[in-house]
């Protein structure tokens, strides 16, 4: 499949997995009861399985530094770790401890791992000041949902209740969801430039 298919493929990914983050964030348990589970499953497996393959064919593909290469492929990694915890999540509603535990940490970690890629290709862009751009926006975005998300992990350790947990959560979804969407947009404008 072509670096180009496979970056609109992402963009669907993305806006699906938005619209399934934003909804659990407004009631924890609609999304199941207006999606039935199998049909989630499905959805945010492909969801998911579109994400990873856009990185994994930045790094057979567009990659040529051995640095853009190794974030493209951690983040691909990184991806499918979360497919799977999120998976783990949907088939068990949530219930499992484990689930719930490491359901809170790793959205943390895969920030980290963004950060690191959008710096490594902003870095690696070269002359294209618009990728260039696009890369340096999506990583401000993530700076400042590492910066929130520190912040209801310390009050939810503490056992501090925050009112305005949930707009905060929809917040950092939505800033990350158009950021990123403004990269893959950019990206995929730019691919024939690239070549």
């Amino acid at each position: 499949m072509k670096l180009k298919k496979t970056t609109l493929f992402a963009v669907f990914g993305f806006f699906f997995l938005f619209i399934i983050k934003t909804a659990n964030s407004l009631h924890t348990k609609i999304i199941f009861k207006l999606i039935d589970p199998p049909v989630l499953l499905l959805l945010s497996m492909l969801s998911y399985l579109f994400i990873i393959f856009f990185f994994y064919s930045l790094f057979r593909k567009y990659a040529k530094s051995g640095s853009l290469k190794a974030a493209s492929l951690l983040t691909a990694i990184g991806f499918l770790f979360q497919l799977l915890l999120d998976l783990h999540i949907i088939a068990f509603h949530q219930n499992n401890p484990f689930a719930k535990t490491f359901g809170i940490g790793f959205p943390f970690i895969l920030l980290i791992i963004l950060c690191y890629f959008f710096i490594t290709f902003a870095r690696e862009s070269g002359e294209n000041l618009k990728l260039r751009l696009s890369a340096f926006v999506a990583l401000g975005s993530i700076v400042l949902s590492l910066v929130i998300y520190l912040i209801l992990m310390f009050n939810f350790y503490l056992g501090r209740k925050l009112t305005f947990n949930v707009s905060l959560g929809i917040i950092i979804f939505t800033l990350i969801f158009f950021t990123h969407i403004y990269f893959y947009i950019i990206f995929y404008r730019e691919i024939d430039a690239l070549k």
